[in-house]
């Protein structure tokens, strides 16, 4: 697996040559799921049906932590190079929803990614 290489703000990195930088390997799997967990449903237009229900667990009076955590899963299981979702948890800081998941990689090897929504 090969895509392009995002910082922690998801913007674009340039290489030393001022060339888009891509990843490869588990290196693209943990970007690639980053960015699942950042689309909301709906905005991709040629996959709808995919993305976080943000709408539904996240933007109101309180966050359903359950829910986030079942989306969240449901979410990462369909990202390419992912074998199995292995732990999410999910969690409320003040105004911040914050995020931690371990997957199984195609590479055999697990590795964890963390953000906030």
């Amino acid at each position: 697996m090969r895509t392009f290489l995002t910082n922690r703000n998801n913007s674009l990195q340039l290489n030393a040559a001022g060339d888009l930088e891509t990843v490869t390997g588990p290196g693209a799997v943990a970007m690639v799921a980053r960015h699942f967990m950042l689309a909301r449903r709906g905005e991709m237009i040629h996959a709808a049906d995919l993305g976080m229900p943000y709408e539904l667990i996240a933007w109101g009076a309180q966050p359903n932590i359950a829910q986030f955590e079942a989306a969240g899963r449901a979410t990462l299981a369909r990202v390419p190079g992912v074998v199995e979702v292995l732990s999410f948890q999910g969690r409320l800081e003040g105004d911040g929803l914050f995020y931690e998941a371990t997957l199984r990689t195609i590479y055999s090897e697990d590795l964890t990614i963390d953000g906030q929504l």
